[in-house]
C-alpha cells in the first residue's frame, strides 16, 4: 500500500521540520483509519470529517462501544492499538468475574473494551488529568457501565501525595517526568539532546512540557487494596508515560504478585533502561515476561507478564 511505503520512508529519513511532522501525522491518522475500517460503524462519516480536516465525530465501534473524545485525544490511534491490533489481548487470559486494573486509562477505551467483552468483569480505571478524566467519565456513563467501571482521578506513582503532571499536545502523552524537549515556543525547540537527534520537531512538539497540573497520587499498594475488595486481580495494564519502572520498583514483590498478569508499555525515550527495569521487577515477583518491541526508534514496547504457575 502506498501509504505504508510513504510512512516508512519518512520514518527512515527522520524529521526535517514541522512540515515533515505534519505530513507524518496525517499519514498516521490515515493508516489508523485504514486499520479501523472494519471495526467502525458509520465509517463514511468519520472518513468524511477526516478528509475535510474537521473534528471527528464520536467513534461507534461494531462491538457496541461509543467513544467520545476531544481534538487533543488520539481517538484513532487508540482505536488502532486497542481494537484493531489488540495490544492488550495478545497472550492474555481474560477471566470472567476478575478485577482488571487500567492505570493510565486516558479516555477509557481499554476499560470499555474489557467491560463490553468479558462477562461480570470489574474495572478500576485511573486517570490523573482532570481534563481527560472528564472525557473518561462521560464515556463510561454514556456506555452505561458506571456499575462495572470504577473511576479514580488519581495518578499512580512511586510515592503517595501529589505530583506535577505535564500536559502535552496529546492527552495520551501527558507525563510526570521532566523531558529533554524545551518549553513550547522556544527557538531551540527543534534541537533536543544531541543523543536523541532523531526526535527533532516531532518529539519536541509531542513531548514538550506544557501546562503543569498538580494531581493526587497513590501507590500500587492502595490500588491493589481497593481492587482486592472486589475480587482477584486478573490483569493490570500499566501505561503512564515513562513512570512504569519506578512504580513497579516502589512496591514489594509480594504486592506485585497479587495480580495474575500485567501488560506494561515502556518508554525508553523518557526513562533510560525502562524495559530492563520493568522486566527485572516483575521477574523478581515471580512473573514470566515476554517483550514485544513496537518501535525501536521510539524506544517503545510492551511487556506481557504472567505469574508463574498460572495455566
Amino acid at each position: 500500500m502506498g501509504l505504508y511505503r510513504e510512512y516508512r520512508r519518512l520514518k527512515k529519513l527522520g524529521f526535517r521540520g514541522f512540515w515533515d511532522y505534519h505530513v507524518l501525522s496525517v499519514l498516521r491518522a490515515a493508516l489508523a483509519l485504514y486499520d479501523l475500517a472494519f471495526h467502525l460503524r458509520y465509517f463514511r462519516a468519520v472518513f468524511r470529517s477526516y478528509r475535510r480536516g474537521e473534528p471527528l465525530p464520536p467513534l461507534h465501534l461494531r462491538g457496541g462501544i461509543v467513544l467520545f473524545h476531544e481534538p487533543f485525544d488520539p481517538a484513532l490511534d487508540l482505536g488502532r492499538e486497542v481494537i484493531a491490533r489488540r495490544w492488550y489481548r495478545r497472550g492474555v487470559r481474560e477471566d470472567e468475574g476478575a478485577v482488571m486494573v487500567d492505570i493510565g486509562a486516558n479516555i477509557g477505551l481499554v476499560a470499555l473494551d474489557w467491560a463490553f467483552r468479558i462477562p461480570n468483569v470489574v474495572v478500576d480505571a485511573y486517570e490523573p488529568d482532570p481534563r481527560t478524566f472528564a472525557i473518561l467519565r462521560r464515556n463510561v456513563e454514556e456506555n452505561n457501565l458506571s456499575g462495572r467501571i470504577r473511576l479514580f482521578n488519581e495518578a499512580v506513582a512511586a510515592k503517595p501525595g501529589t505530583l506535577t503532571l505535564y500536559r502535552t499536545v496529546c492527552s495520551a502523552t501527558a507525563t510526570a517526568l521532566p523531558t529533554n524537549a524545551p518549553d513550547k515556543g522556544s527557538a531551540d525547540s527543534a534541537r533536543v539532546d544531541p543523543e536523541r537527534r532523531a526526535q527533532s520537531w516531532a518529539d519536541a512538539l509531542w513531548h514538550a512540557r506544557g501546562e503543569p497540573v498538580m494531581v493526587a497520587a497513590v501507590t500500587l499498594d492502595t490500588v491493589f487494596a481497593r481492587a482486592l475488595d472486589k475480587g482477584e486481580i486478573g490483569l493490570v495494564k500499566l501505561d503512564i508515560e515513562g513512570s512504569e519502572s519506578s512504580v513497579l520498583e516502589a512496591v514489594a514483590p509480594a504486592t506485585l504478585a497479587q495480580a495474575r498478569q500485567y501488560v506494561v508499555e515502556y518508554h525508553e525515550r523518557l526513562c533510560q533502561k525502562a524495559r530492563l527495569r520493568c522486566v527485572t521487577a516483575l521477574e523478581r515477583a515471580g512473573f514470566r515476561c515476554r517483550v514485544r518491541r513496537v518501535s525501536v526508534r521510539l524506544g517503545l514496547g510492551l511487556i506481557y507478564a504472567r505469574r508463574q504457575g498460572l495455566e
